[in-house]
């Protein structure tokens, strides 16, 4: 595995985690540092929740795409009187 893919992992697996404001295992951070690592959680949080209900809303609109084909392939095949 190359490095950037580790660094990578890393990150991903930093902002997976709960939130922790004090920073990383007691290291003091300067505060615009803790901003910018409580705003990168944030904005990753609001893509997984993004993610989530897309698939939410893509779902039940599949469901009718299937059923209103379904029916008007069965409304071809009815017999007309």
């Amino acid at each position: 595995m190359t490095e950037k893919p580790v660094i990578n992992e890393r990150a991903k697996l930093r902002l997976e985690r709960d939130f922790d404001p004090s920073g990383a295992a007691g290291a003091s951070l300067a505060p615009d540092m803790r901003v910018a690592n409580a705003l990168e959680y944030v904005a990753f949080q609001l893509g997984q929740i993004n993610r989530k209900l897309d698939a939410l809303v893509e779902a039940p609109q599949g469901k009718r795409r299937r059923a209103s084909a379904e029916g008007r392939a069965s409304s071809r095949d009815a017999p007309r009187t």
